[in-house]
Formats: structure tokens, C-alpha cells, sequence
């Protein structure tokens, strides 16, 4: 039998993109999103693999929206020492019907679902509806919901679970399977965004649009521009180094194992 009908539980990236997909085969698909309304933060990353993916649902001209989306020309990788390691300049090649699809670029996680909800169809998206349940038999899979109070059963032929490391979707159909431990891999990752207004020394990273690394003995440091203004910093560390200076690491790494961000 051919599937018609097809329920995706999370309406966040991956939800939203393969329903999408989907719909172009000509299958019905809802989208079940808990919250009632999108509401994300921080940015992703969108790496040209990525691209060449909502290239293919069609999604790629609302996803390099210039309101939600920062394109990258170059890309540097260095020593701690200062010397070049990698450059790649001139990000999009020449001559090529989509050359931004090789292009990376930082993405807004708001701005993003919000582009892709837009290219769905009316109807299509279910904000504030919670799925309870998920069962299935040999001739389709049923799916309990909730929705400003009211319960109500859906019936498809195929459920879909983008709901995150917490699906409803994997708890209901393999309640064996649980989640696996946290563990910790002895690096900490530092994170902060820095204003770019009032000629700062890294004007120069959004005037050429060059997302930089420098990569050493156990660090990794990074500068990437997010919009004209804003620039995103990173900071990758092995404990050893943060024992040099005298940090708590003991503590650290309790708030990290509980999924705390601070």
C-alpha cells in the first residue's frame, strides 16, 4: 500500500523541510507542534549539504532570506602559532545556476522555521497541539492529541517523529529504548555574541564576511558574524587548561551532565 498520509510530530527544522519534501510527492502531511508559536533561539549553521537539501523541497530562497540569514564569502582555519591551516575564499564558485548553494552561511533559528512554516500550505502546521499518544497496528497508526484542551484522534498511515532526544513518538512505540547516559567529553564550550557598532577591531570579520577558526593544543576559538551588527564567539576548551588557570571543573562539569547552560 502506498502511503497517503503522514503525521510529523515537531514542526522544527527537519520537521517543517521534510514536510515539504513530502508534499511535493503528492502525500498529505500535518505537522503536530506543541508550542503555540514558534518561538527558537540562538543560529545554526547551514553547510552547502545542508542547502542542496531545501534546495530540493524548494526552501532555499526563503532560507538565505537576508531578514534571518548571513552568507558567508571565506572561511580560515589557523594555528595558535598564526599560520593558515585552511582557506577557502570565495565560498560561492563562479559560473554555477545555484552557486549559493555552496556557500555556508549562519541562519537565525527563528527567522528560519518561520520562512519554512510560510512555504507550507494553510492547514498543513497544527501550532499548541501536543501529541499524548501513539499506537499502530498492521493497517495504520493512531495518534491522540491535544489541543486548547480538546482531545481528539488522528489516524495515518505513517507517523514521524522530529520531536528531539524527548520524542513522544520513540517513547510510545519502543518504551525499552531509553535515553542514554549523559557523558562527558572533557572539553567545555564557551559561547557569548559581541556588538560590532562604534568600529570595533573585528569590523573587518563582517566587512569581508569571513567565518575565522584557530585551532591549537586543546582549543578551538572562533569569530562568526550573524548579522551587520553582531558577531558570535566561541570558545572550545579541555579541562586541562582550564585547571591551569584555576577554574572549578569538578563544578563545571556537574551543571554540564544536568544539561545546564550556566
Amino acid at each position: 500500500m502506498v502511503c497517503q498520509r503522514v503525521v510529523i510530530s515537531g514542526g522544527g527544522i527537519g520537521g517543517l523541510t521534510l514536510a515539504k519534501l513530502l508534499i511535493l510527492e503528492g502525500i498529505e502531511v500535518t505537522v503536530l507542534e506543541r508550542a503555540p508559536q514558534f518561538q527558537m533561539s540562538g543560529e545554526v549553521l547551514i553547510q552547502p549539504c545542508g542547502k542542496r537539501v531545501l534546495h530540493a523541497a524548494g526552501l532555499l530562497a526563503p532560507a538565505s532570506s537576508p531578514s534571518c540569514c548571513f552568507q558567508y564569502d571565506a572561511m580560515q582555519i589557523r594555528h595558535e602559532k598564526g599560520f593558515v591551516l585552511f582557506d577557502r575564499s570565495n565560498l560561492a564558485p563562479k559560473g554555477k545556476t545555484a552557486a549559493h548553494i555552496e556557500t555556508v552561511s549562519c541562519t537565525r533559528r527563528q527567522g528560519l522555521v518561520e520562512a519554512l512554516s510560510a512555504e507550507l500550505p494553510p492547514g498543513v502546521v497544527r501550532l499548541g497541539t501536543k501529541l499524548l499518544s501513539v499506537s499502530q497496528n498492521a493497517d495504520e497508526v493512531t495518534l491522540v492529541c491535544e489541543s486548547n484542551g480538546v482531545r481528539e484522534e488522528i489516524t495515518c498511515d505513517f507517523v514521524i517523529g522530529a520531536d528531539g532526544k524527548h520524542s513522544m513518538v520513540r517513547r510510545c512505540l519502543w518504551e525499552a529504548i531509553e535515553d542514554p547516559p549523559r557523558t562527558f567529553s572533557d572539553f567545555f564550550v564557551i559561547t557569548w555574541t559581541l556588538d560590532l557598532d562604534g568600529g570595533t577591531p573585528l569590523d573587518h570579520v563582517y566587512q569581508q564576511k569571513i567565518m575565522q577558526m584557530t585551532w591549537g593544543v586543546g582549543t578551538l576559538i572562533g569569530l562568526m558574524p550573524i548579522s551587520k551588527h553582531i558577531c558570535c564567539v566561541f570558545i572550545c576548551l579541555h579541562r586541562s587548561i582550564l585547571e591551569r588557570v584555576g577554574a572549578d571543573v569538578a563544578t563545571l562539569k556537574e551543571v554540564a551532565l544536568r544539561g545546564e547552560s550556566r
